[in-house]
């Protein structure tokens, strides 16, 4: 989508938790691209909203968001930053609203990507266009190549072939978006809990054994969408921290599916990743 396209009405982007709401605020800033911000109850966000309209937002009354955006004339939307699910009362439900949670709470138990497209479905039936953030921060998203100074070694590239033939496999179960493969071997899979808690597992749990057995580190984090899922929502991310615990963690890199992975503010992260000795590699 070109930019006039994009500026040529006022959007909705929802925010969540995490830094990657400001990076998308920055964005549309400097584009020039008038928005306005939707926030559900309960969700700590991190970016200030003064002098920005900002449409507070219920689960409970999810009805009355999609009448609101109908009323200001927002055709476009955008999602990003996490947002803790919700424990809904359904007494607490108004009658216009039941219909919509029914079917999305029908889908909880089936796992993230098919909840994601029923909230998909939701908006476009309401002809609320869903815009891709990569319309938004496209040089947020890595292209093909080494991005360190640091280069995966013979052993490095093996263990991200088979972490690519495991996350094919893993994905289709929709756990998560990443794993840890070290010498052929997976050492973790992420699940709901997020990177950072598998990061701390292999810290806690695995390189504490191996220190026991005076074992040597090494490994590799691999990170991409799940099978099937769509990039219009929960778009894979990493950042600083998410380098300085693959660091923690004895890793030697960090491996990333090209143009599918956002790198939160990416000087700092490529910065970061070259003073700690750790490779970045987009393939």
């Amino acid at each position: 989508m070109k930019l006039r396209e994009l500026a040529s009405t006022e959007m909705a982007l929802f925010i969540g938790g995490g830094d990657l709401p400001s990076l998308v605020v920055e964005s549309l800033n400097k584009r020039g691209i008038p928005f306005i911000l939707v926030c559900f109850d309960g969700t700590k966000i991190n970016i200030p909203v003064a002098q920005r309209t900002v449409l507070n937002a219920s689960f409970a009354n999810i009805a009355q968001l999609f009448d609101d955006l109908k009323k200001m004339n927002i055709k476009k939307v955008a999602f990003c930053g996490y947002v803790t699910p919700p424990q809904i009362e359904f007494k607490k439900i108004d009658s216009n609203s039941h219909s919509i949670l029914t079917k999305l709470t029908s889908k909880l138990e089936k796992g993230d990507s098919v909840l994601f497209d029923e909230v998909v479905h939701q908006f476009r039936k309401r002809c609320l266009q869903i815009i891709n953030l990569f319309e938004l921060i496209p040089t947020a998203f890595a292209k093909q190549g080494f991005l360190t100074k640091r280069r995966p070694s013979e052993a490095d590239i093996r263990d991200t072939i088979r972490a690519e033939q495991l996350f094919s496999i893993i994905s289709k179960a929709d756990l998560g978006q990443s794993l840890v493969v070290e010498d052929g071997v997976c050492l973790g899979v992420e699940t709901s809990p997020g990177t950072d808690a598998l990061l701390g597992f292999i810290l806690k749990i695995v390189r504490k054994k191996d220190n026991k057995l005076k074992l040597k580190t090494g490994g590799v984090l691999y990170k991409a969408p799940k099978s099937g899922q769509s990039m219009l929502i929960d778009i894979p991310v990493i950042g600083e921290k998410t380098v300085r615990n693959v660091k923690k963690s004895g890793l030697n890199g960090i491996v990333l599916k090209e143009q599918k992975v956002i790198i939160l503010n990416k000087e700092r992260t490529l910065k970061l990743a070259n003073d700690l000795d750790i490779f970045i590699w987009s393939k």
